[in-house]
């Protein structure tokens, strides 16, 4: 398959239509079972797959790109209305058992007043644009700091990962080397067999350095990790709106707070938050061509273990640059990298492989896992081997290698592809893992909807 012109106005709006109803179907995937496995939310998972499919491979589809502009926005503005209507009549995270499943008052008047801005703004696009998302981006953190000073810390195993190793590093010790109480007494079939051993388990903190660090300030200041992860989205969210100048772009934004699971991901304290925050500061700087992108690609493919699939990804924004171009964004990248995990990971190498890597590779396959190897499962078929879902992913990186253009969109475009090809059919695969996707096709509409998209922006060519 020959590869596509960069971003080529045929399919421009077909690109940007398509990943508006991923986006939205990916949402309602989400919200059905809060990420996990549901024949419905398989169905809008389904949707949310193939519209993310055609909007990388079609060359143009008639139908979108003679509606243009217009159609593709009332599109965005509908899952938009959508969306908020489903936050007026649904609680903004999870509710333990015997709790209230009505919206507070606080959190529907919060949600009204975000309405309204997003309203008044699409009514005037021409007056204001900096002030109303500056407002809503408030709005949006506002509500975050009012759920989590309500809503207790929910007894979920990763937030006592980030807390206990965010403590054992402010005390000098390696968080590698520690353990954590089983909260499940070992009756858990969320671990391997031998990891849970007389009440604990056998390994530190599973996640590479990085997540750590974004922990530790929020640990130290505030005594809760879920801080950081709420600043990190509101700070996520602002990257993709001010992707490029328009309207359009800020109404990506909110269609990214204001997603139903947005509050839950933060009130679980997952760490995609972080890997969102990286990936959207990514798109933002490719788009102004900023010597600093190189350096924020190191920290996003350090921030996950799965980020072996983000070189593909950026490769396609590297093509047609000179040899001595590529080696140095490559090596800033890979440096930058390299600083923020080597120092932490020799510390005890290891206790560091065992945890990020080796506990990765044994986790047990998930029947309730938002996948269509769960839904075969399901359906009575056996479970495939490990190695089944790289298959599908590398397949989505060479199209995006081949289909991709050279700017801030299609980089975004690409991320979500792979990713959502790699969830999709993995063992495990929740709501944490799919919000990656979200922020990722959020910032493909947000930087592919301004004038500065139809440019050529590689990472390569700053000047």
């Amino acid at each position: 398959m020959p590869p596509a012109p960069s971003d080529p106005v045929s399919n421009r709006y077909t690109r940007l239509t398509l990943f508006t109803v991923a986006a939205l179907a990916l949402h309602q995937a989400m919200r059905v079972e809060l990420g996990q496995y549901h024949p419905r939310a398989m169905v809008w998972l389904t949707v949310a797959v193939v519209a993310c499919w055609v909007a990388v491979v079609s060359p143009g589809i008639a139908f979108l790109e003679v509606r243009g502009r217009r159609l593709f926005f009332q599109v965005l503005c509908g899952g938009l209305a959508i969306q908020f209507l489903q936050a007026m009549k649904l609680p903004p995270g999870f509710v333990p058992p015997g709790g209230s499943s009505s919206v507070p008052p606080v959190f529907l008047g919060g949600v009204v007043v975000a309405a309204a801005l997003v309203f008044w703004a699409v009514r005037r696009p021409e007056g204001g644009a900096h002030r109303w998302f500056l407002a809503l981006a408030l709005v949006h953190f506002a509500l975050g700091v009012w759920f989590l000073r309500t809503s207790p810390p929910v007894d979920i195993d990763v937030l006592k990962f980030q807390n206990e190793s965010a403590d054992a590093l402010l005390r000098g010790i390696n968080p590698y080397t520690i353990t954590f109480a089983d909260p499940s007494g070992g009756t858990s079939a969320f671990y391997g067999p031998g990891v849970s051993v007389n009440g604990r388990l056998l390994f530190g903190f599973p996640y590479p350095p990085l997540d750590l660090l974004f922990c530790v300030p929020a640990r130290a200041f505030f005594g809760d990790v879920r801080f950081a992860h709420l600043l990190c989205v509101t700070l996520a969210g602002l990257f993709i709106g001010y992707s490029t100048s328009g309207l359009v772009s800020r109404l990506a934004a909110a269609f990214f707070w204001f997603a139903p699971c947005t509050y839950f991901v933060i009130q679980m304290s997952w760490t995609e938050s972080f890997g969102v925050l990286l990936l959207s500061l990514t798109v933002f700087l490719t788009g102004r061509q900023s010597r600093g992108t190189a350096a924020v690609f190191g920290l996003l493919l350090a921030v996950k273990q799965y980020m072996i699939f983000a070189p593909f990804a950026i490769w396609s924004l590297l093509r047609g640059q000179s040899r001595q171009q590529i080696v140095h964004f490559c090596s800033i990248a890979a440096g930058v990298a390299a600083a923020v995990t080597l120092p932490l990971a020799l510390w005890n190498w290891q206790a560091f492989f065992h945890s990020v890597v080796t506990l990765q590779m044994f986790q047990p396959f998930r029947e309730d896992a938002l996948s269509y190897l769960a839904w075969l499962v399901h359906m009575g078929f056996g479970q495939p081997p490990q190695w089944f879902p790289f298959l599908p992913a590398l397949v989505a990186a060479w199209i995006t290698v081949k289909r991709g253009g050279t700017s801030a969109s299609s980089f975004a475009g690409g991320m979500a592809l792979i990713y959502i090809t790699f969830f999709c059919f993995s063992k495990q695969a929740f709501c944490n893992y799919y919000f990656l996707v979200s922020g990722a096709l959020c910032a493909a509409i947000a930087a592919g909807s301004g004038r500065a998209s139809e440019d050529e922006h590689a990472p390569g060519a700053e000047r």
